[in-house]
């Protein structure tokens, strides 16, 4: 990185798209507990969440959020590279030539949930006594599946009937098998109603088309998050949730908001998920 801070080293990494990692070291161990400064999401029990917002936002101050000596650091040090960031991107030739031909320059970097230890969390498959197989492309989603111990497939050069064909393989593998297919949310950002529409249509046709179930198999359809067009960023509502197989079929015709509306499948949090795909194989 060109910005250089007065007590820290600091190294910052693109990864997929805008996303990107910010990783700062100090002689002095930096705690987490910190808030963003990207004003769309807030921390909840360290997690990152959608909070609400309208259309004119400004960027966060990082607050320390214990009063620990390294989180009062960690806060300050945000704060300096976001400011320090501004006036680069601010000075960046590409950003000036992007101005001149009428587009919208990339003059921020906002930072989000921070973290400064390796989660400990129970292996996947001693929790749910199956093997886990994440097919992922995103970065949250490959390092959530590392840390649990799962087999991690990469599919960012995959089409989707590809990703089809290699999900139904796993399928045979006494698995649960995660896949993530990122489209629509970026349709949603843009505020483009045809472009989310015809990409929702996309996934219908060239992957679910493609799926086969297996016997004794269940498929659960749901969303990490909403990305309403008319808001064009994350909202905190409640996402529908679609398994397969399950013992009223005539009740959940189809997988959308209306539907899922009167909550059958009883879910209110998404760790609950799982659990309740196992508990209807069970049952059948």
């Amino acid at each position: 990185s060109s910005i250089k801070l007065e007590a820290a080293e600091i190294k910052f990494k693109g990864t997929i798209g805008h996303r990107g990692v910010l990783v700062i070291k100090t002689d002095v161990p930096l705690s987490s507990e910190i808030t963003n400064t990207d004003p769309a999401y807030k921390r909840v029990r360290g997690f990152g969440v959608a909070a609400k917002t309208s259309k004119k936002m400004r960027i966060d101050k990082s607050t320390p959020l214990s009063k620990e000596k390294g989180a009062l650091i960690a806060s300050k040090l945000v704060n300096e590279f976001t400011e320090k960031a501004l006036k680069k991107l601010g000075e960046s030739e590409v950003n000036q030539r992007r101005e001149k031909e009428g587009k919208l320059p990339a003059n921020c970097i906002l930072l989000r949930d921070a973290g400064s230890k390796r989660p400990s969390v129970e292996p996947f498959q001693k929790k749910y006594g199956l093997n886990g197989v994440a097919i992922v492309d995103m970065p949250v989603e490959l390092g959530i599946a590392k840390i649990l111990g799962m087999r991690t497939i990469d599919c960012s050069n995959m089409s989707l009937d590809k990703r089809a064909e290699v999900f139904v393989s796993m399928l045979n593998s006494n698995s649960i098998v995660y896949l993530h297919i990122k489209g629509p949310d970026e349709y949603g950002h843009d505020g483009d109603i045809i472009g989310k529409k015809k990409s929702i249509e996309k996934i219908d046709l060239d992957f679910f088309s493609h799926v086969r179930m297996e016997q004794n198999s269940r498929i659960a359809i749901s969303c990490d998050h909403a990305t309403p067009c008319k808001m064009m960023m994350h909202s905190p509502d409640p996402v529908p949730l679609a398994i397969t197989n399950v013992e009223d079929k005539r009740r959940a015709p189809r997988f959308a908001e209306k539907y899922a509306s009167g909550n059958l499948l009883g879910i209110k949090y998404g760790y609950q998920v799982i659990q309740k795909i196992l508990d209807l194989e069970e049952r059948n």
